[in-house]
């Protein structure tokens, strides 16, 4: 309960201290108040009796608040707004239109061999690369295509397959005249992908080498063998895989190709530029050879050899000497170079032209032929001694006595001694002419039996041991071959 002055009591009077004293009205009654006005004594002891009001908390206006935030964050966005503006980098410009080329097409379809005309030719323009501008990119191989100056020289040309309207005009497609020419042909090829490139690795124009793969059954399988080269005029892919190939060969082959083709024989390899086809065959290795020593001058048969008579000369020991080489069948027989020392002062067994390879059958040490040695000459036929060149001088060989009969059975032939052969000169009917070195007690026998055609020769290997111990020289020169026989090789050799 506070207390006050009733409003509207009237003010002080104006003066001094006594004299306001002395004008002062008396003390109004003082009046109490309660919470709810002024109290009336029952009105003050209800209010004592009441419980106390709960005090009441002022509420603060906050709008002032809420404007301030409201600025600041404005001004937040409006600041990384022009952060981003200010930072953001600029747009890439835009790409520059794409390099193009003019060509020219076909308006129509065209039949194979037909000529063009002006009125089927089209320029069409196609995309040659990514730019024109910096950084552009073009095509990584010159166009295959006519440029559009070209249509003059087009037209009057004949091309070599059926083509379609829009086609892109190549020179493979087009031919100077009528097509197939004279002397070319056309042959189509159903090919596996592993008989020719396939995906599209063959076009009209490629180059191509056709190969004749033989068919086998079972290895070892032959060699694949290059057969012609071609140009390929239309690629077709199949629906399994296979590749429909027409290619232009020269028509003396196309029957043969058609024929290889139809059992499956034909493989194609496409060629690089200037690739030769078929391949040139590689060279033959450089051939073996050995230095021997030969006569820079003719001899006469039992002349001594001197120093300016021999020569060194080279000879040929087998194909090559690398992978492949094949050597001689047997030892050289003739002396190396480096047995010049031992050869000077030995005598030649025969007559011996200039150029003639010395072998050691050909010389001997003193006077030849020696004491108790003849030489005999044989006029053999191919069934009477080795020929085709089978015998060299300083072969051993067996003499066979192969006496004639009349009808069979025919008696069996003799061994009659080992010889040394000194020459041996084909002849032109197949006979050969041999001289050999026999022992003197039988030359005579052995002339004889040469001219009856009772003497055959069997060239002896190595440590063979003839005639063989039961033999013995016997028969007669009037015995005989069969009469047939004798015919026969009378009349070969009178040839």
């Amino acid at each position: 309960m506070s207390r006050a002055l009733v409003p509207g009591n009237p003010p002080a009077p104006a003066g001094t201290p006594q004299q306001v004293a002395a004008t002062a009205p008396a003390p109004a009654p003082e009046v109490l108040f309660g919470r709810f006005g002024v109290a009336s004594p029952e009105r003050l002891r209800l209010e004592r009796e009441l419980p106390p009001e709960p005090l009441r908390r002022t509420r603060r206006r906050k709008w002032p608040w809420v404007l301030v935030a409201l600025v600041l964050a404005g001004g937040t966005g409006a600041g990384s707004f022009l952060a981003g503006r200010l930072t953001k980098p600029a747009p890439p410009p835009p790409p520059p239109p794409p390099a193009t080329a003019a060509v020219l097409g076909l308006s129509q379809p065209l039949t194979e061999g037909q000529a063009i005309g002006r009125a089927d030719l089209a320029v069409i323009t196609i995309v040659t690369g990514r730019g024109t501008g910096k950084g552009a990119r073009p095509v990584s191989h010159p166009l295959p295509y006519f440029p559009a100056t070209a249509e003059t020289s087009l037209v009057g040309r004949h091309v070599r397959s059926a083509l379609p309207a829009g086609d892109l005009l190549t020179a493979a497609e087009l031919a100077n005249a009528p097509f197939p020419a004279t002397g070319e042909a056309l042959v189509g090829l159903d090919l596996t992908p592993s008989q020719s490139p396939s995906g599209g690795a063959l076009v009209p124009g490629d180059h191509v080498g056709v190969l004749f793969v033989p068919a086998a059954a079972q290895p070892p399988y032959p060699a694949p063998r290059p057969f012609v080269s071609a140009q390929v005029v239309g690629s077709v892919p199949g629906q399994t895989g296979d590749s429909y190939v027409t290619v232009l060969v020269p028509s003396g082959v196309a029957a043969q190709l058609a024929a290889y083709a139809q059992h499956d024989e034909v493989a194609l390899v496409r060629l690089g530029p200037s690739v030769n086809w078929p391949p040139p065959a590689p060279p033959p290795p450089r051939p073996a050879t050995a230095a021997v020593l030969g006569l820079s001058q003719p001899l006469t048969e039992g002349q001594a050899i001197g120093r300016a008579d021999l020569t060194v000369m080279t000879v040929v020991t087998g194909p090559g000497p690398s992978n492949g080489a094949r050597q001689p069948s047997r030892a050289l027989p003739y002396f190396p170079a480096s047995a010049e020392a031992s050869i000077l002062g030995r005598r030649a067994r025969s007559d011996l032209p200039a150029g003639a390879l010395l072998m050691p059958a050909e010389l001997a040490s003193g006077p030849f032929p020696g004491p108790g040695q003849a030489l005999v000459g044989l006029d053999l036929s191919p069934n009477e001694a080795p020929s085709g060149g089978a015998l060299v001088p300083g072969d051993h060989v067996g003499v066979l006595f192969v006496p004639a009969a009349a009808q069979p059975p025919y008696p069996a032939p003799r061994p009659m001694m080992t010889a040394q052969v000194l020459t041996s000169v084909p002849g032109q009917t197949g006979d050969s002419y041999v001289t050999i070195l026999v022992p003197s007690g039988v030359a005579a026998q052995l002339a004889a039996y040469a001219q009856h055609d009772e003497v055959a020769l069997v060239r002896l290997g190595p440590g063979v041991a003839w005639p063989p111990s039961s033999s013995r020289l016997g028969g007669s020169a009037a015995g005989g071959k069969s009469a047939a026989a004798k015919t026969r090789q009378a009349h070969h050799k009178s040839v």
